[in-house]
């Protein structure tokens, strides 16, 4: 099945220049799976929306979802 991931700010290093990365991905594959098939290192992304909710990286994908990615914000 195509996803798509839509990656945001720093996470963009890890696309193309559009920041929009096309995965083919097995039936059963989640989030973090798909991160990692995109080679995003482990603590980078942080944020995970679908439909302007809030999912997590155990969410199990579904065809032609464009998840969109955020780093992990650190502050102080």
């Amino acid at each position: 099945m195509k996803i798509y991931l839509t990656l945001s700010s720093s996470l963009r290093k890890f696309g193309n220049e559009t920041g929009v990365l096309e995965l083919e991905m097995t039936a059963g594959s989640t989030i973090s799976d798909a991160l990692e098939k995109a080679a995003v290192p482990d603590g980078e992304a942080g944020i995970f929306i679908l439909d302007g909710q809030r999912i997590f990286e155990d969410h199990i994908l579904s065809e032609a979802e464009n998840i969109h990615v955020y780093p992990v914000i650190l502050g102080g």
